[in-house]
This record gives C-alpha cells, structure tokens and sequence, in this order.
C-alpha cells in the first residue's frame, strides 16, 4: 500500500518543512527537516539527505545563527562534489551566497550566486535562475546610498539591479513567496531615484501580496510568521506614506495587516456554514490537558507548543477553501456608509500601529482622516506598564500613587498616558453618545481604555468605547438574527481540585436570570457545566441563536502562550483553538473570569485570547476582563451590565452604562480597579 511506503511518508514530512520554512515557522522547520534527513540516511537516499541537511543550514541562517549554518555547508561541499549532482550544487552554491550576504560579504555572494545562476541556467531552471537574479538585485540595492546615487559606481549597481529584477518579474510572478520581494526591491529603486509615487505604489502591490499570503493557511501562526518576514517592507511602506501625506494610504496599510486570521476565520463561517474542523492527536490532547493541570518546566511547555504548532499546521493543511480571499475595501467611503448607519449620534475610530520607534495614531470620522505620531519612548513604554502590569495595578487603580505623591494630582498616571495614547484632536471630537472603536497594538491591547483619565473625566464617561480588530471587521460581522433568541448561563463553582472554588458564581447566575422575565433561559451547572456545553452548540441543526452566553469560571492563559489559553469547565479544559473552531450564533458572551482578556500579541496584529476565539467562532461580541473581578463585587456589577441589556441596550451602550453606574456609587465600588478592567470586543448589532 501507499500509505505503508516510508519515502512518500519521509516526502510528505520533508513538504511540511518546506512549508514552515516559508511561512516563517523556522523552530518546526528544523525538527522536521532533522526528522526527514535521519530517514533518508537509514533508506541510504544520499542526495535527499543532503537536502535535507542544506535546508537546516537555510534554516539556521534564518534564525541568524549563521555560524552553525555555514559549519554545515562546509561539511557538506567534499560530498556534494563527489555526487556529481550539479543540481545539489547550484543549490549547494545558492545557499553559501545567502551566508555570505548575512555575513557582508558582498563579493563573494555576488560571486556565488552567479555560479549557481550559471549552473541553473545550464539546467534549464529558470524559476532558480530568476530567484539568483532577485538575490543579486538586493545585493547591488544593499551598497547603494540615497545620498550619493549620482556617482557613477552607485549608478551602475542601480542599473544592475533593475535589469536583473525585470529579468526576475516575469517567471517569478506565479511565485508570490518571491515576487513580494521583487516588487519591494523595486520599490526601492524608485524610492533611491527620489520616484516616491511610483515607490509606494510598489509597496502597495507588495503589502497587497503579503496580505494574501498570510491567508493562504488557516493558521495563526502561519499568519503572523509571514508578516514578520515583510516586517522591513511594511514600515518603508508607513514611512513613504507618512512623507507624502497620504493618509488614505497610510490608514489602509495599517489596515490590510490586521488581525487576518480572525478575518479567515470569520470568511470562511460566512461561506461555508460551519468552523474549522481541524483536530489534534488524541495523544497530543492528553498531552496538552496534562500540561494545564500541571504547568510544568518552560523546557515542557516549549516541547508541547511545537507538537501542538506542527498539530496545528497539518491540520490547517486540510481546512475548507474559501472563495474569496479577504482584503479591506479601498472605498473607504463604504466603512464610512456603514458606521453612519449603526451610529448616527456620530463615532470615531481610533487606530495604533507601532513603527520602528514611533507610535501611530489613525482617526478615522465621517468626513476625515487624520494622523499623528507619538514618540514611543522609554518614558511612554513605562507609563504603559504601569497601568497593564498586575504588580501595579493596586497601586494605579485604587490611586495610592496620589497619597504617596499628592503633588501630582489624583489619577496623575492615567490622565498623562491618555494625553499620549489620545492626542487634543481626538478629545476633541469626544461626547457621551459618540461611539469610540479602538483598534490596540501590541502592548496596548492590554490598556484599560475606559480608565484613561480626560480633565475630571473617565474616558468611559466621555465616549461609549468598542474595541475592535480592526476597521476592517465591519465587514465580517455575523448579519443580526430576525429571531429574538435565548440565554444559556454556564457556571462552574468546584473544580475537583484544579483550582479554587468560585462561591459567589451561582448568586451571579441569578441576578442574571432574574434580570429577563421574556426570554428563555438555560443554565448549566457544576457538573453539568461541562465542555460540550459549548461544543455541542456547533452540532446542532439548525444552529440556536443565542441573544448571550454567559460563561462564570476559571481562565488561564499559561506562561504568557495564547495558545494554552482555557477555560476551566466541570471535566476538562477547552483551549483557545477548540474555541476557534466552534460555529456559535450568539450576539454576545460574557466571560465572568479572570484572565478573560488577557492575550498573545503575535506580529501582524494576530490576537491569541480567548475574547478573539469567541469572535472566530462567530460570535458579534464578547465582553471579558483583563484582570480577576472581585468576588464580592462581580454580583453587583454583573446585574446592572444585564439590567441595560434586558432593556434593550446594545452591549457596549450597556457596559458603558454600568460603568457610569460605578463611577456614580459610593464606596469600592466606585473605583476603576472595580469596573475599567471590562471591555467589548466585537461590535453588537441589536440595534443596527
């Protein structure tokens, strides 16, 4: 049989690592290839071998260890001379070019490269030739200089590495891994030769590629490996439009790169009706629920996040194709349409990005664009952990910082960092009824927005604040159901030892129920609050709309790894990615638990917690915390956020009321370390 022969088997492990070479996921690309190269040494398949020890080197290059590269490729020029396979030696030579590059030694790269383009050439390979050509173009843009383009050396490397990017174009245009490069290095001809219109629409065309790439697979990971590769291109791109004053371009770049996996995910519900499917291993399930119970060494945890990735991966192999591949519209004018409908009191979006040193901020309204860019300095980075760490947060939520230095004024942390992170344009614009979408980046997708500190105001009293992936997610959210729905509550107060008891849950679960006297309530319990009551939902048919879900448990998101983020049920714990792949039609959860919201911030802006599994899923919103709720307070708190919903408040109109609601009590209660650490992610139609 087939599926018995070794070599096929041996082969399909050796395309998995040239996989996760390109897209960027070089620790599983190293054990696959070392897997691959043991088996074909015990078939004696010497010239897979050597592949398989190059690709390593590649590998090893990649992960910028190039000495331990480079010590491979020695060893391996007596034995591929001795094969007299002059294709193992093209590539053999390809790969010593690209260590020399790393190394700057730009000669000898030149040198090698043209021996492979000549051996290539002689083979007839032309694709091989074409990549030769694309790596010699990057060596002569390497040595130019902007500021001295007009000497005759420099102009001559110019010309060199246009004519070899022409020659490149056109057999590397069906390689996308490829041509993305080829468009950027000609991007930066352009740029060199002061052509900045024609360089960023270069750029955009690489972007654009990048874009498409990253939803190629159904993984996170792939996704946001695969940005970091384009890292380069995508902050030229910023820069250059930053230059040219070209915010429409600039907001759309931020834009493209945002969150595509969720956006994928999302797709992909829309077409086909159903979530991802992909499952792990059974011995790898156990291994990984074995791991929450105990967290173990970080050597355990990293062994279990390779398997776990490379699970993943295989598993993405096999997902549905998608018929449309996802990009933000270009007519920003339609974003505009939309949003006017669901907000006419007005809104506003706010976007961050980081670049090299620099923080931007992208406001987006129904008439403008305009952008700002904030130093992110190392003043502005402790500023940011202080009011996201755990360590202070005690002491910036309860404002003992203003009895220890009255000097400063009460709340003096949070309002300096508000007039960083929201600039005077932007409070500007503000009003109680405004609709505030904020789309985080990297560190401060952990922010407590609603506790940033305006005048005598909390920011939560000056908008009604959304998080949101992206601007681009208003055109992925689930269309509203015609039907009223029901509301399934879920609460876990012991969990057989894995972790405290949770006293107050049912008390929450009742304020909850009391709260809708029209609306059909389900409630699970201890031990009937198990995993399937959730896994069960994508199983139905048809699919019951939910009006919420509200989850009361344990989360934990282990070792900072958002993919061993969980929840707690009666049996088992359910992990970020059985989440993901869940069909749920709910417009909204609630996530009654600590560390709800706390995530992974991959690069490309691709978010690993539980609050954006919940999206995946399908769900329009989700409201979860970033910190643990105290016990004594969550009662209350979940009362009067279920009270606005009952009345029929959409649930950002809801959760801003309750925190005004707070503002206005008297007591613990009316601290922001009791109610700024809930947020809404997502947008709720009930009212679009």
């Amino acid at each position: 049989m087939v599926l018995n022969r070794l070599d096929l088997i041996v082969g399909c492990e050796l395309n998995l690592g040239i996989i996760s070479y390109y897209t960027g996921l070089y620790r599983l690309a190293l054990t696959t290839f070392q897997k691959a190269e043991r088996a074909y040494r015990e078939m004696s398949r010497l010239s897979m071998m050597y592949a398989c020890q190059r690709n390593q080197a590649l590998v090893l290059r990649a992960q910028g260890d190039l000495v331990a590269s480079l010590r491979i490729l020695q060893s391996l020029e007596d034995p591929i001379k001795q094969s007299g396979d002059k294709l193992e030696q093209a590539e053999y030579w390809q790969s010593i070019a690209h260590i020399q590059s790393d190394l700057h030694h730009y000669g000898q790269a030149m040198y090698f490269f043209a021996q492979a383009q000549h051996q290539f050439q002689q083979l007839g390979n032309q694709a091989a030739v074409a990549e030769c050509l694309l790596e010699q173009a990057w060596l002569n843009i390497m040595h130019l200089s902007s500021s001295a383009i007009s000497e005759q050396s420099n102009q001559s490397r110019l010309e060199k590495a246009e004519t070899a990017l022409q020659q490149a174009a056109t057999e590397l245009r069906n390689r996308p891994f490829h041509y993305w490069r080829v468009l950027y290095a000609q991007g930066k001809c352009a740029a060199l030769q002061n052509r900045k219109i024609g360089a960023l629409n270069l750029y955009k065309q690489a972007s654009g590629i990048i874009a498409l790439l990253r939803q190629e697979i159904l993984n996170i990971h792939v996704s946001s490996a695969i940005f970091h590769q384009a890292q380069r291109l995508y902050t030229d791109a910023i820069q250059l439009a930053m230059q040219q004053y070209d915010s429409q371009t600039l907001f759309l770049l931020i834009e493209q790169q945002r969150s595509l996996n969720l956006y994928h995910h999302l797709q992909q519900n829309q077409q086909t009706g159903k979530g991802f499917s992909g499952r792990l291993p059974e011995d790898l399930q156990r291994q990984v629920q074995a791991l929450l119970q105990d967290e173990g060494s970080s050597e355990a945890i990293e062994s279990a996040l390779q398997s776990f990735t490379e699970a993943l991966l295989h598993a993405s192999a096999i997902a549905p194709r998608i018929d449309r591949i996802i990009a933000l519209q270009s007519d920003i004018d339609s974003v505009r349409s939309i949003l006017g409908k669901w907000y006419p009191n007005g809104w506003l979006s706010v976007s961050y990005a980081f670049c090299d040193d620099q923080l931007l901020i992208m406001a987006l309204d129904q008439h403008t664009i305009e952008c700002v860019t904030v130093a992110f300095d190392a003043n502005l980075k402790a500023m940011i952990d202080e009011v996201c760490l755990s360590e202070y947060r005690l002491y910036t939520y309860a404002d003992l910082a203003y009895i220890d230095r009255p000097e400063c004024g009460p709340w003096s942390r949070l309002s300096t960092l508000a007039i960083r992170l929201l600039p005077p344009y932007i409070q500007g614009k503000l009003h109680p009824n405004l609709r505030l979408l904020i789309s985080p980046a990297g560190l401060l997708h952990k922010v407590p927005w609603a506790a940033l500190r305006i005048g005598e105001a909390w920011l939560c009293e000056r908008a009604t604040i959304q998080i949101v992936p992206g601007i681009g997610y208003v055109q992925f959210i689930p269309k509203p159901p015609t039907q009223p729905g029901e509301g399934l509550l879920i609460g876990c107060r012991h969990f057989n030892g894995r972790a405290d008891d949770l006293l107050h849950v049912g008390e929450e679960l009742d304020h909850i129920a009391h709260a809708y006297t029209n609306l059909t309530i389900h409630r699970c319990e201890d031990s009937i609050a198990t995993s399937e009551c959730l896994t069960m939902l994508s199983e139905t048919n048809p699919v019951v709309h939910y009006r919420f879900i509200h989850i009361a448990t344990h989360a934990q998101l282990v070792a900072a790894k958002g993919l061993l983020a969980h929840i707690k049920f009666w049996d088992r714990e359910l992990l970020f990615d059985e989440i993901a792949a869940l069909k749920l039609d709910a417009r909204l959860v609630v996530l009654s638990m600590c560390d709800g919201n706390l995530s992974e911030i991959l690069p490309g802006e691709e978010v690993l917690s539980l609050s954006h599994g919940f999206l995946a899923a399908g769900v329009q919103a989700v409201i979860s915390s970033l910190w643990p709720l105290e016990d004594e307070l969550s009662p209350g708190i979940m009362h009067m956020l279920y009270a606005g919903l009952a009345q029929g408040l959409d649930a950002a109109a809801a959760l801003t009321d309750m925190q005004r609601a707070c503002i206005t009590s008297r007591g613990r209660m009316s601290l922001p370390i009791a109610w700024a650490g809930l947020q809404i992610i997502g947008i709720d139609q009930l009212n679009h």
